[in-house]
């Protein structure tokens, strides 16, 4: 994308231009520094502070911002689904007791049930070896309970993904922890299908 530097962009332009994420990538990567808006209903807009990439490149920087070791994208996965797991326990919590025992009450209950079975497996001995890295696009504008649990399942998905690519490009030196990879890979894949299961009552 040929661009001046010090020209305005506004937002809806990096998305088409780019994607979701270039508003969050490119700043953060001093390609851009967003303008002070008037209002909230003003549309973001940045200055171009050095020659924009051109779209592979953008691809590249962007991925490595996002990249993270598997067994962090497993942690954080499983961070939201606890964290919206409180804020469940904390809303029956705050219900009247009379409300508690109806059958919203009920389900926020269950609810809150299913979210603490969410657990990540353990990791195996001899994966650092192959330092495995994922790459993830998060949603940044997750905010309901059930767009961040998609959110997180999403991340566990292209670690499961991530496994199982690595398990079939492994070299001939290190096809010993194949089957470890792929065990690994199933579990994480069991974990992510059961977050999506999960279902928030709909007074959220």
């Amino acid at each position: 994308m040929s661009v001046a530097v010090q020209s305005k962009l506004t937002v809806t332009t990096l998305r088409i231009q780019f994607d979701g994420h270039a508003e969050f990538v490119l700043p953060l990567t001093g390609f851009l520094e967003e303008l002070p808006r008037e209002n909230k209903y003003t549309v973001r807009s940045y200055r171009v502070l050095r020659p924009l990439p051109s779209a592979a490149e953008y691809k590249t920087i962007r991925d490595a911002l996002y990249e993270q070791p598997f067994e962090r994208a497993i942690r954080e996965a499983v961070t939201v689904v606890e964290s919206v797991r409180v804020e469940v326990q904390g809303w029956l919590d705050a219900l009247p007791p009379q409300i508690r025992s109806t059958e919203k009450g009920n389900a926020i209950r269950n609810c809150i049930n299913l979210l603490q079975r969410a657990v990540a497996p353990p990791s195996p001995s001899g994966l650092e070896k192959l330092n495995i890295r994922v790459v993830f696009l998060p949603n940044h504008y997750a905010r309901t309970k059930g767009e961040r649990l998609a959110d997180a399942a999403g991340r566990l998905r292209a670690v499961v993904t991530t496994l199982r690519t690595t398990a079939r490009e492994l070299p001939e030196d290190k096809r010993d922890v194949e089957p470890t990879l792929v065990s690994f890979a199933r579990r994480v894949e069991e974990l992510q299908n059961y977050i999506e299961e999960v279902k928030i009552p709909s007074a959220f």
